[in-house]
């Protein structure tokens, strides 16, 4: 995720730094870092990708 973030694509937004913040305190501590990635993850129902244009359904973003 780290390597996605600092290489790219992806899309700019503060979540990112979640990855590099969480291993900048956790790696002098020499402890793992764990972090909930929730901007990439799609859980929206059927009802949340109405627009109300037929034609056209929301997008969910997705980092992977």
């Amino acid at each position: 995720m780290k390597k996605r973030i600092i290489e790219g694509p992806i899309s700019e937004h503060a979540s990112n730094l979640g990855a590099i913040i969480a291993e900048a305190i956790a790696a002098p501590l020499n402890i793992p870092a764990y972090i909930y990635d929730c901007v990439g993850s799609d859980e929206f129902k059927d009802i949340a990708r109405i627009t109300g244009v037929p034609d056209i359904k929301e997008k969910v973003f997705v980092t992977f």
